[in-house]
């Protein structure tokens, strides 16, 4: 079995919740949800998780101890493995999405952005922009590059505490608006160019790479 369907069945073996677990582990619910329901298939919090499940890593995770260990050279390489923070995003409907207030993960920060302050990841939250970003992918944000056309970027609204975003592929932009692109619109009314205005849009933050769910 996976571990998304191991954390679940275990977790109501020990007719724990999701907030129980979490509080039991000492992670974000957030984490839990995002673990059952395979929008991230790993966590440097698995050991906790498998204390409060009251089993092995191995238990829960069926890949343990497969993969090789990464070369000594990569591993004492200064500085290479600060860690970079990933938020959740629950689909809210409209192509849009809200990003979890707190980080749900941390991953290993990638070369380029090692001495990148606020670069961050967040978790696809569904296909709109496959096949580029698939549900469950990682886009990795660098927060303090200029927009640019043919980029995909993260625009958040100032409305609503700022929580909200949407993912899309910059086409063009002037002081007034974003005209974006869907790859993968499917039954919205939105159709596959949109524009979203500045005013309400404000922030946008250029994704630089990805991390593929597999």
């Amino acid at each position: 079995m996976s571990l998304a369907t191991n954390v679940r069945v275990r977790r109501a073996k020990l007719d724990l919740s999701q907030k129980d677990l979490a509080h039991k582990a000492g992670v974000s619910q957030q984490l839990i949800n995002a673990l059952e329901s395979g929008r991230t298939r790993s966590t440097k919090f698995l050991k906790e998780i498998a204390i409060a499940l009251e089993c092995t890593i191995a238990d829960l995770e069926p890949n343990y101890g497969i993969m090789a260990p990464l070369p000594a050279s990569i591993l004492h390489e200064p500085g290479r493995f600060e860690e970079l923070p990933i938020f959740a995003a629950e689909d809210a409907g409209d192509n849009t999405v809200v990003v979890s207030a707190e980080p749900v993960d941390y991953i290993n920060r990638p070369a380029p952005l090692e001495h990148v302050r606020g670069a961050y990841g967040i978790i696809v939250a569904s296909n709109i922009m496959a096949p580029e970003f698939e549900t469950g992918d990682i886009a990795i944000i660098n927060p303090h590059l200029p927009p640019i056309a043919d980029s995909s970027c993260v625009y958040y609204s100032n409305e609503k505490g700022g929580a909200h975003a949407r993912i899309k592929r910059l086409v063009q932009f002037n002081r007034d608006e974003w005209r974006v692109k869907l790859w993968n619109p499917g039954e919205t009314n939105e159709g596959s160019e949109l524009v979203l205005p500045r005013s309400i849009w404000s922030k946008c933050h250029r994704v630089v790479g990805r991390y593929n769910r597999r």
